[in-house]
Order: structure tokens, then sequence, then C-alpha cells
């Protein structure tokens, strides 16, 4: 029995963005809902024998990541950061991040148009425990229905990140900035995560970034 049997796991509401034609990753499940397949998968190996945790932290709310067993996620899940080559389309806005909180600050965003995501094996789930949410992050209006509703299980799924390799790719320096505001109190620390993050760290984002970009996607 592990640590996790006994907890309740959920979706929050940022989870739902990541669909085929987002620009973020995504998921795709030979049958049912993909949302509510992906619950199943991450809820059986939170709670099987020897889970791949990894603490982000406990102060101000626990946050943990889970790495899935890759011969789970052969064929099932697909990248959306592509390699920047030579005449590939870049589009450039500034705005908000999708599904962030009011009072964010706009960013300048650069995505690549008309390339696919890549399906890879290497995948990463953040799950934060109910305590590291405020109350408006868990509270969403489902489709189909008029009243809003709140999840409340005990580790919900924030994000899915899927890698191009074993070893993960960087923090984009735009999420870095607003963590590390966030922990010094600014105000354009709204919607991110309270973090600290060394100058090695911020050069290593600004490298990768600077060379890879995600797709554009069709919403």
């Amino acid at each position: 029995m592990t640590k996790y049997s006994s907890s309740t796991v959920g979706l929050n509401p940022m989870v739902y963005r990541q669909t085929p034609k987002s620009r973020f990753s995504h998921f795709v499940f030979e049958s049912g809902d993909p949302f509510d397949e992906l619950l199943k998968l991450v809820t059986a190996c939170l709670k099987g024998e020897n889970p791949q945790v990894k603490v982000l932290r406990v102060k101000g709310g626990r946050i943990i990541q889970l790495t899935l067993p890759e011969h789970l996620c052969e064929g099932r899940f697909f990248s959306s950061i592509v390699k920047l080559e030579a005449g590939m389309e870049v589009r450039s806005v500034v705005g908000v991040r999708q599904g962030g909180l009011a009072g964010e600050a706009p960013y300048l965003q650069s995505v690549v148009v008309g390339a696919k995501k890549t399906p890879s094996k290497w995948v990463d789930v953040i799950l934060y425990h109910r305590d590291a949410l405020k109350p408006e992050e868990k509270i969403w209006t489902p489709p189909g229905k008029s009243e809003p509703e709140s999840v409340d299980a005990d580790w919900q799924i924030i994000t899915v990140n899927v890698h191009i390799s074993a070893e993960g790719e960087p923090m984009a320096p735009p999420a870095m900035a607003r963590n590390h505001a966030a922990y010094f109190g600014r105000p354009e620390g709204v919607g991110g995560t309270a973090r600290r993050f060394t100058g090695s760290q911020y050069m290593e984002s600004q490298l990768f970034w600077g060379a890879h970009a995600m797709v554009a996607g069709e919403e």
C-alpha cells in the first residue's frame, strides 16, 4: 500500500485545455473519453506499487510530479514542442496564457504554424493537492452544464507534460519569471507558483526555447 492509496484523484479544470487541436500536448486512447481514460491511468499509477513520484513543493501546499511508465504511454501521448528549422512559419502574439487567472500579465508568445505534434513516451503528470489550490482554481462549468462545479479531489491533475526527450525540457522563460515574481510577491507573479531559479536555470531555459517552440494549434 502506498501513501497515496487512500487519496482521491481528480481532473482540475486546467487540464481540459490539452486537446488535439490545442497548442498544448495532448493524449488519445483506443476507446473512451480521453480525459476519463487519463484519470484512470494516473489513478492506477499513483496508487500502484512504487509510483515514480517526485515532490516539487511542500510548503504552501503540496505539489507532486508523477512519471508514467513508458510502455503505458507508447502511442497515446503527443508533444506540442518542435525544433525550429529554417523556413518554418512562426507567429507571435502578445496575450495572457490560456486558462490563466484574472490579473495575469500578458507576454510575447511565439508558435509554429502548420507543424504537427509528435508522439512521445516520456510523460510527467503534475498534481496539486487541493490545499495548494485557491478556491477559484478548482471551480469550472463543465460543457453542457449551466452551473459551476468545484473539483474537491485530494490530488488534482493540473497538466500533462509530454517531453521530446527522456531528459525533459526546461520551463519556458515567461513561466519561470512569473513563478519567480510570485516568490517575491510581485504583481507580475499573479497565477504563478512561488519558486526561485538560478542563473544557470534561466540560461538553459533561454537556450532551449530559443531553438524550439510549441505548435500553433487550431483553436
